[in-house]
């Protein structure tokens, strides 16, 4: 058995195949596009079960809560930087039992 070191690996690939770096690199460019896609595509819709869910469970902060609120009510207007702060709220109430 052979064992190389990491260092040999990345002189092979640079050697060999270095389109192989090039690749990583925009997996990982598409991977946090999606990711932030994914946090700006928050519909009103999810705001108001993520309301609703929280009267039960009361996991936001009341800060978090009332901003959802008023977003779900229309009081504050779903713009990208609210969808955003949305989105941050959505991934919250997700980790602590959440489910859309």
């Amino acid at each position: 058995m052979v064992f190389l070191r990491r260092d040999t690996v990345l002189d092979l690939v640079i050697e060999k195949a270095p389109e192989l770096l090039d690749n990583i690199d925009e997996l990982n460019k598409k991977e946090k596009e999606k990711k932030l896609n994914e946090r700006n595509d928050i519909t009103i819709e999810q705001i108001n079960n993520i309301v609703q869910w929280d009267k039960k469970n009361k996991k936001l902060r009341d800060i978090e809560f009332r901003f959802m609120l008023e977003l779900a009510e229309g009081r504050k207007p779903l713009s990208e930087r609210n969808k955003f702060i949305a989105g941050l709220n959505l991934q919250k109430v997700k980790k602590l039992g959440f489910n859309e």
